[in-house]
């Protein structure tokens, strides 16, 4: 709550293009202490990527640098089937819904949920047990998908019905 507070008080007495480059500049100096951190961490050999998050960057590692991680089933690659039997029918709808999030009226909302989509099948695919990352955003993008889809439908069906199309709200 207090951070809130400082926030306004600071947004009702800044000007908002002052305001607007400062919090560009912060934006920019966590990305970069972040990114000086991990580089850090990394070459002093205090933390290390492991050989599964290894995997996700590079399918091909584990095969050929850690054949235990590749000889588990939960590792290896996804197959059609295994979509299939653990997403069902909606798997019919997330392309619908990856076109209604990527590129019909693009909101920020919707560009996340398409690009939590986008990430959740590349990893799916790298291994198998991944696919429970998947599901909740095949669950979302298909219910947008369906959204989009039965509102055309019944504005279809209105059509054929009434014979004139629906008058927007005052």
């Amino acid at each position: 709550m207090n951070i809130w507070v400082v926030i306004y008080y600071i947004r009702i007495n800044i000007a908002e293009d002052v305001l607007r480059s400062i919090t560009r500049l912060f934006t920019l100096g966590v990305v970069l202490l972040f990114i000086l951190l991990l580089v850090a961490l990394t070459t002093s050999g205090s933390t290390k990527f492991t050989g599964r998050a290894l995997t996700l960057i590079d399918p091909s590692y584990a095969k050929d640098h850690m054949p235990l991680i590749a000889s588990v089933a939960e590792h290896a690659p996804s197959i059609w089937l295994n979509y299939f039997m653990d997403i069902n029918y909606i798997i019919v709808l997330v392309p619908t819904g990856f076109y209604y999030c990527l590129v019909h009226k693009i909101t920020h909302g919707k560009l996340f949920i398409g690009m939590y989509g986008v990430f959740a099948v590349y990893f799916s695919c790298v291994m198998s047990r991944l696919l429970l990352v998947l599901a909740p955003a095949c669950c979302v993008i298909a219910g947008i998908s369906m959204s989009h889809l039965v509102s055309k439908a019944t504005k279809a069906i209105r059509m054929a019905v009434i014979g004139k199309e629906e008058e927007p709200l005052a």
